[in-house]
């Protein structure tokens, strides 16, 4: 089932596919709204009187008694990414997702070539077909040209349009989907292998390096709002630090400048559901690299 949330900042499916590259596209098309909640606190309830009538003190009988020890404490395991249970509950929550989507009349009305979900996987693989440069702007002014124009090149008018229609109507849930979608995405072992659709983490790598520090990909950040920019600088992030900590960042993308300034602007949205989790993350990032320095 979908969960509504009242945080109007959700973009649509592309956004969170390849770290929300096409849903930045979209987005840069329309402003997003947002409210704050309010919420209640419950009611305090009285204390319980005891009406039970007084019995007559009995006498103390000094006994021995043996005290069990105390249970020891059971820590939360986390769900282990190459499971298949772990892999199957992510995979059902993307199959809700495009199901919902497909119910809607505004979806319906767009007359697509199939569900929701097979248009999600065309947009997917033009993207993973063609992704951006992440770096050497400076040596070449033609990346910095093709990296501006990128999604316009890729992406067609049709797919332009759903993905605008969806924000349109659709700005809700942004955090968690994000958060579904990389998971999705960073599925480990043989269980993300059976979805061919799952862009290569190659190709993620590429489109967080374009996005955290190509010229084209700080672009479009800049049009979005600041909670948009702190989330996808967020994923772009861990994706990097994941090819850096495996051998695999090709370009030599330097992280550690982004980490401090970004842990700044998370501070500054108490409204993050998970604002925790993200400050613990990039504080053991940033100790990583301290500690290689």
């Amino acid at each position: 089932m979908i969960k509504k949330e009242n945080n109007h900042r959700w973009w649509l499916l592309p956004v969170v596919s390849l770290l929300v590259t096409a849903g930045l596209v979209g987005y840069y098309l329309y402003p997003e709204k947002g409210h704050e909640q309010g919420q209640e606190l419950p009611a305090e309830k009285p204390a319980a009187i005891d009406i039970t009538p007084s019995l007559p003190e009995q006498p103390i009988i000094s006994e021995e008694k043996t005290v069990a020890p105390p249970a020891p404490a059971i820590e939360a395991i986390a769900p282990d990414p190459s499971s298949a249970a772990y892999a199957m509950e992510i995979k059902e929550n993307i199959s809700e997702f495009f199901h919902y989507l497909d119910q809607k009349k505004y979806i319906q009305g767009l007359r697509l070539e199939g569900s929701a979900y097979s248009r999600f996987k065309v947009i997917l693989k033009k993207l993973a077909a063609k992704p951006p440069v992440p770096a050497g702007e400076s040596a070449d002014a033609a990346i910095i040209i093709s990296n501006i124009y990128h999604f316009f090149r890729v992406l067609n008018r049709n797919d332009l349009q759903l993905i605008k229609e969806v924000i349109l109507n659709e700005q809700d849930m942004i955090e968690i989907n994000m958060e579904m979608f990389y998971k999705w995405f960073t599925l480990r072992g043989h269980y993300a292998d059976q979805e061919s659709v799952i862009p290569s983490r190659k190709v993620l790598y590429q489109y967080a390096g374009f996005f955290l520090t190509s010229t084209g990909g700080r672009a479009y950040l800049l049009r979005r709002s600041s909670f948009v920019k702190v989330l996808v600088n967020y994923y772009c992030i861990l994706l990097i630090h994941e090819a850096d900590t495996t051998g695999k960042n090709n370009y030599g993308i330097d992280i550690f400048p982004y980490i401090a300034p970004l842990k700044d602007e998370i501070r500054h949205y108490p409204e993050l559901q998970f604002q925790n989790e993200y400050s613990e993350q990039l504080n053991r990032i940033e100790n990583y690299y301290l500690q290689k320095r």
